[in-house]
This record gives C-alpha cells, sequence and structure tokens, in this order.
C-alpha cells in the first residue's frame, strides 16, 4: 500500500490527486465498436470515479478501465470475520479525507445529504478541517460512485496507441479499446510506465513534477480486540512522535471498537 506524503511537491500531488492528468485529443469520427467510447478513465479510484462521473453527467459516453476486481483504488476495506465478535469492516486504504478546494467539499456536502459520508471529527490531524469517512466503509463510497458507470474490472493497461482519429488502448487479457479522450488516474509511477510502455514522450517539465511526487510504503495493522478500547472520540488519534513514523488508530464503523494502526516511514 503507498501513500502520497511528499509536502514539497504538494501543488503536483493537488493536481494529480484528483484528476492527475488529462490527455484530450477529440475528433468526430465514429465507431461501429462496443469497445469505443468517447471516453476512457484508467483506474476506478475516487479520482477516476469524479472524472467519469463529471463527464457522463455532461453527456459523454464514458468506460473505466481498472485492473483490480473491485472499485476503489486506495479506498480501499476488507472485512474480518472472527467466531465470537462476528464481522468488522477496516479501512486499510485511506481512513479519512478532507477537503482543500470548495468544489470538492460541495460534492462531499452532497454525498452526505445522500448518507454515504460522515463526518469523523476535526482533531485527528489538528488542521481545523471536517474529516470525513464513508458510512458503511470507505469501499462503499467508491461503490456507490461507480453504480451508474460502466466499469471493466481486472482490465490491466498495458499499452496505449494514438492515431489522428483516436486512441487504441490495449489490455493485459488482449483487449482493445477506442476512444477519443483518455483520462489517467492509476498512480504516478504505474501512468509512468504506461507511458514508457506505450513510447509517449511527456513534455519535460510535466515529467519532472510527475517525477518529483513521492510515494512511501507503510505497514497496516488490522486487529480485532476482546473488549471496548479507550479511544477517545470520535475513535481515531495521531500520535508525532518522532518525524520518521506515524500511526492512526480508528474506531469500526459498526462501533465494535478495534486499533487500525498505520505505520508510516518517511526517511
Amino acid at each position: 500500500m503507498e501513500q502520497i506524503l511528499s509536502r514539497k511537491h504538494n501543488y503536483a500531488f493537488h493536481c494529480i490527486n484528483h484528476f492527475r492528468f488529462l490527455i484530450s485529443m477529440l475528433s468526430s469520427s465514429q465507431y461501429e465498436n462496443p469497445n469505443y467510447t468517447e471516453c476512457i478513465v484508467i483506474g476506478a479510484g475516487i479520482s477516476g470515479l469524479i472524472a467519469a462521473n463529471v463527464l457522463q453527467h455532461a453527456g459523454i459516453s464514458v468506460s473505466i478501465l481498472d485492473k483490480g476486481k473491485a472499485v476503489g483504488g486506495r479506498l480501499a476495506t476488507r472485512r474480518v470475520r472472527s467466531p465470537s465478535i462476528g464481522e468488522s469492516i477496516f479501512d486499510y486504504g485511506v481512513q479519512l479525507f478532507a477537503a482543500s478546494r470548495p468544489e470538492f467539499q460541495s460534492m462531499i456536502d452532497e454525498w452526505q445529504q445522500l448518507g454515504q459520508v460522515t463526518e469523523w471529527g476535526t482533531q485527528i490531524y489538528n488542521s481545523g478541517k471536517i474529516c470525513y469517512r464513508g458510512v458503511e466503509s470507505n469501499r462503499s463510497l467508491a461503490s456507490f460512485l461507480a453504480k451508474e458507470l460502466v466499469v471493466h474490472h481486472q482490465s490491466q493497461v498495458i499499452r496505449m496507441q494514438r492515431t489522428s482519429s483516436c486512441w487504441y488502448v490495449h489490455t493485459k487479457d488482449g483487449r482493445e479499446f477506442k476512444c477519443r479522450s483518455l483520462i489517467i488516474t492509476c498512480p504516478i509511477p504505474q501512468a509512468l510506465d504506461l507511458f514508457k510502455q506505450s513510447n509517449i514522450t511527456l513534455p519535460s517539465d510535466l515529467l519532472v513534477r510527475l517525477e518529483n511526487v513521492l510515494y512511501f510504503s507503510c505497514i497496516a495493522c488490522l486487529a480485532l480486540l476482546e473488549k471496548e478500547s479507550n479511544l477517545p472520540e470520535p475513535g481515531g488519534v495521531r500520535l508525532d512522535g518522532k518525524s520518521t513514523e506515524r500511526n492512526l488508530s480508528k474506531q469500526c464503523h459498526d462501533n465494535t471498537v478495534y486499533p487500525r494502526i498505520q505505520y508510516v516511514v518517511l526517511g
């Protein structure tokens, strides 16, 4: 599991975290092909799902290609069943999220009105921003965003080719898709590898910005407790001891309390 943690490159991270980057090459050609769509989005994380919804609501046909078995990307959730405790839900990817731009806040407000997200306190990150999480789980938010979208699961893109009229997108299982526009929202290292495999050269300034966005691995420990923990409300705490180590403990969405510990080595 990877997280983008570089504040030094916050601007690049912010742009890419919402839509990464957009490659738009439009033409008037139409294709009698079931694998043709006006736009293809690579990646079914929250960025790709938001982008696809925006396009579809604007009347543009869109399909998502994702290498995973389920939507969500870093909105990753795991259900663990214990004979004595029952089933508990762990968000082992993103534990929470907050808005730094009004556009995203308006989306969160809509999701909250629809009963998909709920507030999860303001003190966890000591930033004054309201933190949010999915009501059932964080992946449930991704499932909600994907419910009206065409998503091709287990469809890893291995190569892209641009012609004068369209993009050809090739997947690992041998399928070929065509589109007029292409949006890439997968993690940056995967995107850069995809450009390399496709013999596509990015502008040097964009390439430098993308290469300078840093990813760090972390270890997530999921544990079920036999009794209630002493975690303060709302069920999360962030401890900043050493600058190279952070951890986060979280309360389960169904009010079963468990420690959700995540260590991130920054150095």
